[in-house]
């Protein structure tokens, strides 16, 4: 796998599945530093690549998260899935808030959307 945003952070987990066209859709849970060229802060996180039949990264994506007090969120990948629109979901879990909405609890499921070029929907 070519290197992405991700690779100063370490692993937690990592699952690939195939798209349509035979692109990889890698999902990754991370701790440490995302997106390091940007300067992001040290955090857990998700991270999502899209990798063509070369290995080429098609796009990456990563994703942080907060607690009410303003600590950073455990975040969990679950899976990725590409539908016949080739719109991708991510489902997850996460202890805090990952997108504008605010936790409902202790742990919180998620599922996100984006189209094939990695665009939230």
């Amino acid at each position: 796998m070519r290197p992405s945003p991700a690779d100063e952070a370490s692993t937690l987990f990592t699952l690939v599945r195939f798209a349509s066209n035979g692109d990889g859709l890698v999902l990754r849970s991370t701790e440490g530093v995302l997106n390091p060229a940007e300067g992001s802060l040290d955090t857990f996180g998700l991270n999502l690549t899209r990798l063509d039949n070369d290995g080429n990264v098609v796009f990456s994506r990563d994703f942080a998260g907060t607690r009410g007090d303003g600590s950073q969120a455990m975040i969990n990948a679950g899976d990725v899935y590409e539908d016949a629109q080739s719109l991708i979901y991510v489902s997850g879990s996460t202890d805090g808030e990952l997108t504008s909405s605010a936790s409902a609890g202790a742990r919180d499921v998620f599922l996100l959307r984006f189209d094939a070029d990695g665009n939230p929907r």
